[in-house]
């Protein structure tokens, strides 16, 4: 018996969200879900400042590194 997979394809954070609101409220089973991104629009941040010469500083990195963190983490409690 051969299980059919469903296409999801997520192209913006509105996607991602309504794909999340819908996992969370059992309305697709993710068993048979394959995620597509596509055409994501990347995720881009003008840091500007007396402290912020070209770069940025380790307090604001870790924020950065903290969120990503998040984001792993998320996916990972949806998927398995």
């Amino acid at each position: 018996m051969s299980v059919l997979v469903q296409d999801y394809f997520i192209s913006n954070e509105i996607d991602a969200i309504k794909l999340l609101e819908k996992i969370l409220d059992d309305k697709i089973n993710i068993e048979n879900l394959n995620i597509v991104v596509k055409d994501f629009t990347p995720f881009n941040l003008h840091v500007s400042g007396e402290k912020y010469h070209q770069t940025i500083t380790s307090s604001v990195m870790k924020g950065f590194l903290e969120m990503q963190s998040a984001i792993y983490k998320t996916y990972s409690l949806i998927r398995y």
